[in-house]
């Protein structure tokens, strides 16, 4: 994964050296290609040590008390540096809180951010993505859910959805800037919280990411 952008801007970096007189339109197009596998590169690298903390630190998170929908509702910018995300196709519905739960703002904002970011890239036709939350009846977990009504996932790719560089259309993947990392770190994350992350698909009707977060029994700041 690390090796095809390097090899790609490398080559790219290479031509316009070694051509100085390459037409300007076709300079120009070697330079886009550049930018566009650096910034894969950024991603990757960025992924892989955000994923390097969670899994080699012996205190991956840090709890403090907070209301899921506050969290959610703070990754606005986090959206809007995505060029693909159309807010005009995302929704909430949040249930009331009216206590806090135990989580790592930070890292559980990333991992709804990347459920988010999922949705977008490999949705496919879609006219909504509803992001909602809901507390279990006994008032001791929280669930989030981030439902499509995309073209959805087959079986065989959904049992490895949340695998390492596992992605269901690797065009539509390099396309949009994916690393294949993402779920994987939203698994991490939600793990560290002594949760679980769920996924359900069908085909024609959209697919649901779920995170199940825990009340635990603490001291909390």
């Amino acid at each position: 994964e690390l090796r095809t952008p390097v090899t790609l801007i490398k080559g790219f970096a290479e031509s316009l050296v070694d051509s100085p007189d390459l037409p300007s339109n076709q300079q120009k197009s070697f330079t886009e290609k550049i930018l566009k596998n650096s910034l894969r590169l950024q991603a990757l690298v960025d992924d892989l040590l955000n994923l390097s903390e969670l899994e080699g630190s012996e205190e991956p998170i840090t709890l403090t008390n907070n209301k899921l929908s506050d969290i959610i509702k703070g990754i606005d910018l986090y959206l809007q540096d995505k060029p693909y995300i159309d807010s005009s196709k995302l929704s909430f519905a949040f249930a009331d809180e009216k206590d806090g739960f135990p989580m790592d703002a930070i890292k559980i904002a990333m991992a709804v951010g990347n459920l988010i970011d999922n949705a977008f890239k490999y949705a496919g036709d879609f006219s909504e993505v509803l992001v909602s939350t809901q507390i279990s009846e006994d008032g001791d977990k929280i669930i989030c859910s981030v439902r499509d009504d995309g073209n959805g996932i087959p079986k065989k790719d959904l049992e490895q959805i949340f695998e390492r560089f596992y992605v269901v259309d690797k065009g539509r993947s390099r396309e949009k800037g994916g690393t294949g990392l993402g779920l994987s770190i939203v698994k991490n994350i939600v793990e560290a919280h002594g949760g679980k992350v769920m996924a359900e698909s069908t085909i024609g009707e959209g697919s649901c990411f779920s995170i199940v977060l825990p009340r635990v029994e603490e001291n909390l700041p």
